[in-house]
């Protein structure tokens, strides 16, 4: 069965989640989150995802599978289950894709840090020239 999907491999898929992932909670996707994932991207059942990796049929379809599912909504932004995951991983990957516009926030940037950051670069790499030798003397005695 060809997949609608085509134009995001396995590997590029569990990248965006594992960004996702560390976008809203500072960790990447654990490794039975990753089995969970890999099998269900290649439409696996959990009774096969689990004869495949060794774990048990209840601990996919219960506890794993369940909190798995849940952090990937939060992570992703939207509600996902096991049969309906693949379309939000798209669009997530569509939204790393594109670019910023210029003078806009990077993708997860508050707006506040985005105008510090901002006003910050404005100094950085200036080396203005004190032609005044009076208030050389201050900064050096301030620096000093």
């Amino acid at each position: 069965m060809e997949s609608q999907f085509s134009n995001l491999s396995e590997d590029e898929a569990l990248e965006v989640a594992n960004k996702s992932f560390y976008d809203k909670f500072q960790r990447y996707v654990s490794d039975v989150e990753t089995i969970i994932f890999r099998g269900s991207w290649q439409d696996k059942t959990y009774q096969q995802i689990a004869n495949d990796s060794g774990y048990s049929l209840d601990y996919f379809r219960g506890d794993a599978g369940n909190k798995f599912w849940q952090k990937l909504s939060e992570a992703l932004g939207e509600k996902v289950k096991k049969d309906d995951f693949k379309a939000a991983i798209e669009r997530k990957w569509k939204n790393y894709q594109k670019p910023n516009p210029p003078d806009s926030p990077p993708l997860n940037y508050r707006e506040e840090t985005w105008q510090k950051e901002r006003t910050y670069g404005q100094f950085v790499g200036r080396n203005p020239k004190i032609t005044d030798w009076t208030v050389y003397k201050q900064l050096k005695i301030v620096i000093e």
